[in-house]
């Protein structure tokens, strides 16, 4: 039988030995390095895929930074902007306080010197509030963009080129009228503002009366008998009604009563007997005519016969006035009949007494007129006590209609708004604008020049028959944009002082708008924090379930391959050794 040596048992586990071999450098490598992928054969599209995700893992990463910055920046800007609030709202109370009548002008000139310091750290604080060389508050940082995600898309623009600067903030439109203590207008206007309480015609001078009251008209009888038992009966009428007396009633109370009773039963309320010592009265409840006792009969009626008539006297109501002028109590109580000047004099000198200079009292029985001696605002005059006060109700002949047409203001592109009615003072026209008309900071009416101004920030166009060119109110010109800043603010006088405080106003509007504006970049930098910490855990996730290891898995294989390994050995060693055999039997003799 022949013998040959055949190899290829041996190659086959050498071969299976290798693959083996090759698996458990696999699994080592993905369990030494954690990775399934850790070269181009392992995966490649894989490795394509966990390459993009690793880049937005990183991305988003550099995204959060980035946010976090922004932040930062803003945290900076808002922080600068809350020190800003609180210089203009000392500048405010400095203007507040210029505003106060007792200062003198030194004390003004103080308080010009210490708003001026602060207005120059306002603006040291605008040039110098910055964040890595951006500017935030003085107009020069232009369009800071942010990168805020994991694409070169993903930009988060803030315009930082908004100025705080005294010399940019606190503008003011301002419409202003004419004189309204002089202008008269014809037409539909029926003006004649001139700030004073012009009263009615005084139907009388006289206010000395005083108060009387009611005495009612009596009859008093003298001593009459109080028994009129048997023979001494009496009889008579009281006014018509009959009273008849013919019993012992034991005193003149007993018999007052007995006359009161007989009265109330056919007069009920209509009488008041009484005793007054050895005297009867009887009176009437309200009259002032003397009661009349007469048809005495009877041997007890002699008295009766002869009672005598009291007349009363009617009630009268004092003519005294009273009223008040701003708060301030006038009280008449003398006859100025004849004497119409008096009457003003003595007006003039109470309210002087109280208030000296401030008002001005002029007039005759045709009518009184109280005005403030500064200014056109109608002095309120009120709280009217006594008849006599009657006298001096308003006459409501001067005054503004104001028809649809005739007056409308606008405030920037808002709706012109038509202003109508009936307006008895400057002060009153004053209220329709400020509560009807959207977007006014403030209607005023100066009391030095009796010139109304209506202050916007935005344009105020003012327009009508009587508000435009030409009309009574005298508004011009009609188009009124926003001018002016915060450098215009002077509180050097009690008049600069009142349009210093509104300037300071809306530059603390345009301060605190700006913060809203630094606090909702801070929000949006949030969100974007949250939104991309998530998105980058999530692409870590994904990206790790491509490249990780399976280490439960790779294990197994490890194991696998080792055992594999051990047995493959063997099997090597096995086939060497049948070729081996053959070998010996060759070498044996024969």
């Amino acid at each position: 039988m022949p013998i040959s040596i055949d190899s290829s048992t041996s190659l086959a586990a050498q071969a299976a030995l290798g693959r083996t071999r090759r698996g458990l450098g696999l699994a080592l490598q993905r369990l030494s390095s954690g990775l399934r992928v850790n070269g181009a054969r392992d995966d490649a599209a894989g490795l394509a895929i966990a390459a993009r995700m690793t880049s937005h893992v990183r991305g988003a990463a550099q995204a959060v930074r980035n946010a976090n910055d922004g932040i930062s920046m803003a945290q900076v800007g808002d922080h600068a902007l809350g020190s800003m609030v609180d210089l203009l709202q000392h500048m405010r109370e400095l203007a507040l306080q210029s505003l106060d009548g007792a200062l003198s002008d030194a004390d003004r000139g103080a308080l010009q010197r210490d708003l001026q310091a602060s207005r120059a750290e306002l603006d040291r604080t605008a040039r110098s509030t910055g964040f890595n060389g951006h500017h935030l508050l003085d107009g020069s940082g232009g369009v800071a963009r942010f990168q805020v995600g994991a694409a070169a898309a993903d930009l988060l623009s803030q315009d930082l080129s908004t100025s705080v600067r005294s010399a940019d903030v606190g503008a003011l439109a301002v419409a202003t009228s004419g004189d309204l203590r002089t202008l008269s207008g014809t037409g539909g206007g029926g003006f004649a503002f001139a700030g004073t309480y012009t009263t009615v015609p005084l139907s009388t001078l006289d206010f000395s009366r005083p108060t009387v009251r009611l005495v009612p008209g009596a009859a008093d009888v003298a001593s009459p008998p109080t028994n009129y038992a048997g023979g001494q009966a009496a009889a008579f009428t009281v006014d018509g009604h009959g009273v008849t007396l013919n019993a012992n009633y034991g005193s003149l109370g007993g018999v007052a009563q007995a006359v009161q009773q007989q009265l109330d039963a056919t007069q009920p309320g209509g009488y008041v007997v009484t005793q007054n010592g050895s005297q009867v009265t009887i009176a009437h409840a309200s009259a002032t005519a003397a009661v009349a006792i007469a048809n005495a009969a009877g041997a007890g009626s002699g008295a009766w016969a002869t009672a005598t008539g009291v007349p009363g006297t009617p009630a009268s109501t004092s003519t005294h006035a009273g009223f008040d002028v701003d708060g301030l109590t006038v009280a008449l109580a003398t006859d100025y009949s004849g004497n119409p000047g008096g009457l003003a004099a003595d007006i003039q000198s109470q309210l002087d007494h109280a208030a000296a200079g401030v008002y001005a009292v002029t007039g005759d029985a045709a009518g009184i007129s109280i005005r403030r001696t500064n200014g056109s605002a109608l002095p309120d005059v009120d709280d009217f006590t006594g008849i006599g006060a009657a006298v001096f109700a308003r006459n409501a002949s001067a005054h503004l209609t104001l028809a649809a047409g005739e007056l409308s203001v606008q405030v920037g592109t808002g709706p012109a708004i038509d202003i109508t009615g009936d307006f008895y003072s400057p002060e009153a026209l004053v209220a329709a604008i400020q509560g009807h008309v959207p977007g006014v900071i403030s209607v005023h009416v100066d009391q030095g020049s009796g010139r109304m101004s209506i202050d916007a920030r935005q344009t105020v166009t003012v327009g009508g028959t009587q508000g435009g060119a030409g009309g009574s109110l005298g508004f011009a010109p009609s188009v009124n944009p926003a001018t002016g800043s915060l450098d215009d603010a002077d509180i050097g006088t009690q008049g600069s002082a009142a349009a210093a405080v509104e300037r300071i106003d809306v530059a603390i509007d345009a301060l605190t708008g700006r913060r809203s504006f630094f606090g909702s970049m801070q929000s949006r930098f949030d969100r974007i924090v949250e939104t991309q910490q998530c998105e980058g855990a999530l692409a870590q996730q994904a990206r790790g379930r491509i490249v990780d290891a399976d280490y439960a898995g790779e294990a197994a294989a490890l194991s696998r391959c080792t055992i594999l390994q051990q047995a493959g050995l063997a099997m090597v060693a096995a086939a060497n050794a049948d070729a081996g055999q053959v070998l010996a039997l060759l070498r044996r003799p024969t």
